[in-house]
């Protein structure tokens, strides 16, 4: 393989890599979202539904920036696949959950891998 190739060949890897951590990160943060439903004020839809989106939700937005990370934007994503301002009123409570949540990445288990 010539040079362009591997970059090629390891860039689809990378993309996978991207593509496998960003919906890992996203399946932990969903399931704090889905812990915390209570405090949605109102509620777009049971927790079920919630539930059941959660892939969906993903595969729909699941694009990398030019830096070859994903944008995952959870509360905006959702509010637009429910047609709502809920979940962004939720991120940005006082004492959000999901603020902490974000703000403590470095502590979940499967991140120390990458650090």
């Amino acid at each position: 393989m010539n040079g362009l190739e591997i970059r090629e060949y390891i860039g689809d890897l990378e993309n996978k890599y991207n593509s496998w951590f960003g919906h890992n990160l996203w399946n932990v943060e969903y399931k704090t979202l889905l812990a915390n439903y209570d405090l949605l004020d109102p509620k777009p839809t049971s927790k079920q539904r919630l539930e059941q989106a959660r892939d969906s939700v993903f595969a729909k937005n699941m694009s990398f920036n030019n830096n070859g990370e994903m944008d995952l934007k959870m509360g905006q994503f959702l509010d637009t696949y429910f047609k709502t301002t809920a979940f962004a009123a939720l991120w940005n409570k006082k004492e959000s959950p999901m603020k902490k949540f974000e703000d403590n990445l470095d502590s979940l288990e499967f991140i120390q891998y990458f650090t």
